[in-house]
């Protein structure tokens, strides 16, 4: 009877316990870059990032080329194979699209939209016919 107490207290204690997980911040990419290269077909955009997690106090950078036609599924690693980027919509407007980064283990990802007035897109005479950067630091929310 003791014993059967003593196991029921201690499950009882179990499930009341809190859980304490911690909320993951989310990722900060800085220099953001876009380049658009359609003189030549298929149509290629490079994207540049340096890309911080503030979740392990992981630096890296990364850099991906997407053409026409790829599947949106490619992933990219990053300098630390560690991240993987890619384009879950593809991209056919340089000026708006989607991005997605996550962990290769699969303990973060997460995507956000690049567009609007922080991207600023400039038409080159030369080549790339287009660059876009990111003003300030782009943040991508996380989830496990």
């Amino acid at each position: 009877m003791k014993s059967t107490l003593i196991t029921l207290l201690a499950a009882t204690s179990a499930l009341a316990a809190p859980n304490f997980k911690r909320a993951l911040q989310p990722l900060e990419l800085s220099n953001l870059v876009g380049n658009l290269y359609s003189e030549t077909l298929p149509t290629a955009y490079n994207i540049v990032f340096t890309l911080n997690d503030p979740n392990t106090n992981v630096t890296t950078g990364c850099d991906a080329v997407w053409d026409n036609g790829e599947a949106g599924t490619l992933l990219f690693n990053c300098d630390n194979p560690a991240y993987q980027v890619n384009f879950p919509d593809g991209i056919y407007d340089i000026e708006d699209f989607v991005l997605r980064v996550s962990r290769a283990d699969g303990t973060e990802a997460g995507q956000n939209t690049v567009s609007g007035g922080d991207w600023q897109c400039t038409t080159n005479e030369g080549y790339p016919e287009e660059t876009c950067e990111w003003v300030g630091v782009f943040n991508i929310d996380v989830t496990a």
